[in-house]
């Protein structure tokens, strides 16, 4: 007899987990990453997590501008082309957005072990 094949299947990242990740990576807190502040700091770490959440979940893009603060999708939209553009062209932001990727997929309790790197 043949035994059941099971697949594992990755259950996909809330937004608050992306935050939380992008958060613990850059040292910016979650509520800057969601409020309004705009330095250049702040807004970088906000258009990271913005591609992640577009990126690792299904949520639309009105659903992930309203968890940033009740932004327009259309920050959404610009926040992922400008990483995107960013990315293509710097090894270290790559890297960054696959260590959070890396971070939204492990263990909560794994998370608070790795310290911030720096952006």
């Amino acid at each position: 007899m043949l035994r059941s094949l099971s697949i594992p299947q990755t259950r996909e990242p809330s937004i608050d987990t992306i935050i939380g990740a992008v958060s613990m990576l850059t040292g910016i807190s979650a509520g800057d990453i969601t409020g309004r502040r705009r330095s250049h700091a702040v807004a970088h770490a906000r258009q990271i997590a913005m591609k992640l959440a577009r990126q690792l979940t299904s949520q639309s893009l009105t659903e992930i501008a309203e968890k940033f603060g009740n932004r327009d999708h259309g920050t959404v939209i610009h926040a992922c082309k400008v990483i995107a553009e960013k990315s293509a062209r710097d090894a270290h932001l790559r890297e960054v957005l696959e260590t959070c990727i890396t971070r939204t997929r492990a263990r909560p309790s794994t998370l608070a072990n790795l310290p911030p790197m720096p952006v």
